[in-house]
Formats: structure tokens, C-alpha cells, sequence
């Protein structure tokens, strides 16, 4: 989505969930009737880019106050916690790549006193 792209994540997180409701009108109500393994696959990623969405968010409204000035290790931590779940969550190849620097440059910059650094050694 655009919107994830240009860091608008509270549009993209509100997209994906309207998605998932199109999708969800989308499914069968017998259950006898399977679900296409592409409705699966649809939804499985407008759920999972929902969540990051809602993640990254997060972070760009810790980002400044774990950042500057004199930061506390619980802001740097809910940083470096929420980054690590921004890695867990499944997305495609690129935007792995791209969060995994991310990631790994928050884990190195602020992370130190919590163990962040180890977490970026991993990534």
C-alpha cells in the first residue's frame, strides 16, 4: 500500500482492516463450503498488515521520546519490543528487508541499555 510506504500508518492500518471486512463479506456462511486458498492468503495478509501497521505506529509515537534528550530504559525497551514484533510478523520480502533495517539501526541506536544490541546482531 501507499500509505505504508509514504508512513501513514494509521490510513494503512484503517485500509487493511476495511479490506479484511470486504473479504470477510466474501466468505462462505455453510460450512460445508471451503474457503479458496486464495481468500485465505488475502486475508492471513490484510490481518498481519493491519497489525504492523498498527506496530509501526507505535513506534513512530515512541520513536522521539526514546530517542531525545534522556530517554528511560522502559521507552527504549517498548521500542526495541515493539521493532522485535514488527520482525516477527510475516510480510512480504521487501518490506522484511526494509523493517529489518529499521529494526536493526533502533536496536543499535537506542537499544544498548536493554539489550538491544544483541537483538540487532541477530538481525
Amino acid at each position: 500500500s501507499r500509505a505504508l510506504e509514504r508512513r501513514s500508518y494509521l490510513f494503512a492500518a484503517k485500509t487493511f482492516r476495511a479490506t479484511l471486512s470486504k473479504l470477510a463479506r466474501q466468505l462462505p456462511t455453510g460450512s460445508k463450503v471451503p474457503v479458496s486458498a486464495a481468500v485465505k492468503m488475502r486475508l492471513e495478509a490484510a490481518s498481519a498488515y493491519g497489525v504492523l501497521c498498527q506496530i509501526l505506529q507505535e513506534c513512530e509515537e515512541l520513536h522521539p521520546a526514546a530517542t531525545q534528550g534522556n530517554p528511560t530504559n522502559e521507552l527504549a525497551s517498548r521500542l526495541c519490543f515493539r521493532w522485535a514484533c514488527v520482525l516477527r510478523i510475516a510480510k512480504a520480502p521487501y518490506d522484511t528487508v526494509q523493517f529489518a533495517v529499521q529494526a536493526m539501526a533502533i536496536f543499535y541506536s537506542c537499544g544498548r541499555t536493554v539489550g538491544g544490541w544483541t537483538a540487532a546482531e541477530e538481525v
